[in-house]
């Protein structure tokens, strides 16, 4: 949206504030649009959970070329929980199945730890089932295999999406909530 002429300040600036936005003007012109936490440009570290190694690295690597993007990696369930205590993550993206936690036993027991941490949910099998008990179960989006396979673009752009909707609190875990450090 930068350098964009709009004729009617007011109607951009409805425009943009029914989604959370808030536009920066020089005269008449949009210099800069941000979310209204006000965190739009800065980067996201993202912690990619993958009982996989050789998919965990792929993937990583991959998304980690995307801007904004920041990726860490863990190969295990109990690992990923202490480094979410430990904070420093926006979003948490996670295979559908582990081998230490069936189904969606390890989005659960991150919800016990962290409440507001993004959860990008991965699988091959997003049936209506699994779909609906993903998004009880705390999970903030789900994205097909297949999806993935075909483009990292979405994928990128869903995991910005929701690191966006929460305001940066990359401290420790303590009670459930997430401290600024």
């Amino acid at each position: 949206m930068e350098g964009v002429e709009h004729n009617s300040r007011a109607f951009v600036v409805d425009s943009y504030s029914r989604f959370g936005w808030n536009p920066t003007y020089e005269g008449s012109r949009v210099t800069q649009v941000l979310p209204s936490n006000g965190d739009m440009a800065r980067d996201i570290t993202v912690l990619y959970v993958n009982d996989n190694e050789a998919g965990l690295a792929a993937r990583a690597d991959l998304l980690g070329g995307y801007d904004r993007l920041s990726v860490s990696t863990a190969s295990e369930a109990e690992a990923a929980l202490g480094r979410i205590t430990d904070g420093g993550f926006d979003c948490l993206l996670t295979e559908y199945r582990l081998p230490e936690r069936a189904g969606l036993e390890f989005v659960r027991d991150v919800r016990a730890t962290d409440a507001t941490l993004p959860i990008v949910l991965l699988s091959s099998n997003l049936a209506d089932g699994v779909l609906i008990e993903a998004l009880s179960a705390g999970v903030t989006d789900c994205v097909p295999k297949s999806v993935v396979s075909a483009s990292y673009d979405v994928l990128a752009d869903r995991l910005r999406r929701c690191a966006d909707t929460v305001p940066d609190a990359r401290g420790p875990v303590v009670g459930g909530s997430r401290r600024s450090v």
